[in-house]
């Protein structure tokens, strides 16, 4: 978690993704006027009011995280849907929506791609009775107090170190395949754009991944109750099944290519490197798959 500044969902901000320049928290407070002659009104408490975040910063795509944060963002907010919102120490802030997203893009690359995003995201609390988000109804409030097994501790620990290790060694596969692919850029002609763009996709879900399961590693280091672990696992059944259909249309671009290429009579050698990597992103799928469902598993046994 050290390099998280917030998260809500499954989408983290921090040094290496989306990282917010400047916060505004707007707290308000209701009272209700009761009229008295010739004096102040007496005010009556009536309960919170809005609880409002907005979030700005900037994005250097080319750096950290990649083209797709804020589709990422955009993709969260289409689910409509209140979602947990965790500080960088680990404070659960409550069940949070998002209520619109501003980007501005400048330093134009080539094709049009922003060299630089400025974002704004505004947050608005959403009541504890509206719909639990990544945190199922099951692990509400009433569950703070259970004691936590030892063994469900140890398998969401688990669980986590494997998404991590796991994220790491596929983001080195695809990165080398990402090499070997680009020195054979000229060889691939007319699908040299959808190739690259392909496995620089499986790169940066790889890295995802790899993120996501020490983000879950370092809830899971000093959780205290059974929310914390539900808040964990969720995270990881989330970015599992985003990385599973991403990387499943990944790989259904890689093997397009494939059969184009070898139809066309291309360099065998670079057919044979689209293909590897079309492999690779096979493997990340299956393994995204995996962890979606052992990280279900845990849960049922919360």
């Amino acid at each position: 978690m050290s390099e998280i500044m917030m998260k809500l969902g499954p989408y983290s901000f921090g040094l290496q993704t989306a990282a917010y320049q400047e916060f505004q928290r707007s707290t308000a407070y209701t009272w209700a006027a009761q009229a008295r002659f010739g004096k102040l009104n007496t005010l009556q408490p009536t309960g919170p009011g809005e609880d409002a975040f907005t979030l700005t910063g900037l994005i250097f795509p080319e750096h950290f995280g990649g083209t797709g944060q804020l589709d990422a963002m955009r993709a969260l907010a289409e689910l409509q849907k209140p979602q947990a919102l965790i500080d960088g120490r680990g404070n659960m802030l409550g069940q949070w929506v998002i209520e619109s997203i501003d980007e501005t893009g400048s330093i134009f690359a080539a094709r049009g791609v922003a060299r630089k995003q400025d974002f704004s995201i505004k947050l608005k609390r959403a009541p504890e009775d509206s719909g639990l988000g990544l945190i199922a109804s099951a692990l509400g409030a009433t569950t703070q107090g259970f004691p936590i097994s030892s063994d469900l501790v140890i398998s969401a620990k688990n669980l986590a170190t494997t998404a991590r290790n796991g994220g790491g060694n596929m983001l080195g596969a695809l990165a080398d395949s990402l090499v070997t692919v680009t020195s054979y850029a000229a060889a691939l002609g007319n699908q040299a754009s959808g190739t690259l763009q392909a496995v620089r996709s499986g790169v940066n879900l790889a890295k995802t991944l790899q993120n996501a399961g020490s983000d879950a590693g370092g809830l899971l280091a000093g959780v205290k109750s059974v929310a914390g672990v539900g808040s964990a696992m969720n995270g990881l059944v989330n970015v599992g099944g985003n990385i599973s259909r991403a990387a499943g249309s990944a790989s259904s671009v890689l093997q397009r290519a494939g059969v184009d290429l070898g139809a066309g009579q291309a360099d065998p050698v670079a057919i044979a490197a689209v293909r590897n990597s079309m492999v690779g992103m096979n493997q990340l799928n299956v393994f995204a798959v995996s962890v979606r469902t052992t990280a279900q598993s845990i849960i049922g046994r919360i």
